[in-house]
Order: C-alpha cells, then structure tokens, then sequence
C-alpha cells in the first residue's frame, strides 16, 4: 500500500462517527523524511468539526495549527476549552498558534522507521469561511510548507466551495517585494544604477 494509502486507513478507522464529509484531501509531499499526508474534515449536527490529519515520516512530528477566517487570513486561536485532541502530548501555545504532538501508530509501513502518524481535533462550530492553518514542525525545529505556503482545510461546505475555486495563496513576501520594486523601475532598471536603499532592500530579500 502506498504511504497515503496507509495515512488515509488509519484516519478512516478512527473512533467515533465523524458526520458528512466536508474537505478530504490527499498530498504528497517532496521532503525525504515526510512522504505525505491525508486530512479529512467532518461535520456534527450541532456544527462542531471533527479533524483527522495522517501523515507518514521517518521522525515524529508536530502539527502548528490555528484557525483563519479564508487562506491567507490572519491566524488566531479556537475559545479557550473549546476544542480537545486525540493528542496525550501538552499542547503548547505559540502566539495564536498551537502545538501538537502527533501520535504513531505501533507499526510502521515501508523502510527504515517510517510511520503513521494521526491526530484528531474536535473544534467548535465556526463562521462559513473558517479554515484550519497548519504547518508540520520537525524534529529538528524546521517547519515544513507545501510548495512554500501554509497549509489550509475548509471547516465547512462553503469554505470547500471557496477552496476549490480560490488562486493560489499570495506570493511570499520577498517575492512581492521584488515585482513591486520591477514594476516601479520598469524597463530602466537595466539602464540605471541601483540607489543604495535598493541595493539593502535585495540584500535583506536574498537573506530572508
């Protein structure tokens, strides 16, 4: 079975009955050490959210979670003993971001130590565009992004809606910087010498 394969079973056969499906999404991912992972989203009556995310890695992993109200929104925390995890492990405040430790399964699929690792979240109804914001924090503190953004996964119908027909996230900041600085110069930026806050402003984008 395939690494997604085996994420997507494991979060299938959680405990509980999860209500309608509202997002389920599979990915692959490029880093070595995670092969990808799975999340699906469903709905209660009473409008609460259930959460399973999988995924497959070699070392454990942390999930950096908050809501936002669409992708690329401001990030904030659920109400305060609102929302629980499957998760034994603390789970540490990081500004509006949260921290949580995912848990793995007792046997690992594949080569080496590669496992699966879940963690459910229950979460409190929300407004029509809330969506999950979340990145996977290594072992070794790096924080991994898919193709450079944050991850999103719609808490509702309409913000599934919204996904799927939504453009990709906006450029990172660095890279808006650039075209904003192409677009002032235009053409005469090959015909004029680069002025000295020019010159720090491309300095700290290389850097960043």
């Amino acid at each position: 079975a395939s690494a997604i394969a085996v994420a997507d079973e494991r979060c299938q056969g959680a405990d509980g009955a999860p209500g309608p499906l509202v997002w389920a999404e599979e990915v692959e991912l490029p880093e070595a050490k995670v092969l990808g992972y799975i999340v699906r989203v469903h709905q209660g009556g009473d409008g609460a959210r259930k959460v399973f995310i999988a995924a497959r890695s070699e070392a454990p992993l942390t999930l950096f979670w908050a809501l936002a109200d669409g992708r690329g929104g401001a990030w904030y925390a659920p109400p305060e003993g609102a929302w629980k995890s499957s998760s034994a492990a603390t789970c540490l405040r990081d500004g509006p971001a949260t921290l949580t430790a995912f848990e793995a399964s007792p046997a690992g699929v594949g080569t080496g130590a590669v496992a699966t690792r879940a963690l459910e979240l229950w979460l409190p109804s929300g407004s029509d565009s809330q969506v999950l914001a979340f990145l996977f924090r290594m072992e070794d503190g790096r924080f991994l992004k898919r193709d450079g953004h944050d991850m999103y996964a719609p808490l509702s119908h309409a913000a599934a809606v919204a996904a799927t027909a939504a453009p990709p996230p906006a450029q990172p900041k660095r890279e808006e910087k650039k075209r904003r600085r192409e677009e002032r110069h235009g053409d005469r930026r090959d015909e004029r010498t680069e002025t000295p806050e020019e010159a720090k402003e491309a300095a700290a984008d290389a850097a960043a």
